[in-house]
């Protein structure tokens, strides 16, 4: 799962992202112009971020021999890359 293996960075981008906009130094230094929405976008980052780190590792931890997995594997590894997705874009825009 190279998704799995990529959440930590891209939270890390995500976060960059946010800190070299404009907008979050005026509302980091001076109080001003903050995102009205920042809290509910953290909120949904962080469950974003839980959500993604638990389908990985369920899609590792599932036995390689079952047929179920077949089709389990490849769509909790498209959950869990839309989930890092939504973590990403919420973190991102939240500045």
């Amino acid at each position: 799962m190279i998704s799995l293996g990529t959440l930590i960075p891209s939270v890390i981008l995500a976060g960059f992202i946010m800190i070299i906009t404009p907008s979050w130094g005026i509302c980091f230094e001076r109080g001003r112009d903050c995102n009205p929405n920042a809290g509910l976008l953290g909120t949904v980052a962080f469950w974003a971020f839980i959500g993604s780190a638990v389908t990985g590792i369920s899609a590792l931890a599932l036995p390689v021999r079952r047929p179920v997995t077949k089709w389990t594997g490849p769509a909790l590894a498209v959950v869990q890359s839309l989930l890092q997705l939504v973590n990403f874009v919420a973190i991102a825009v939240s500045g």
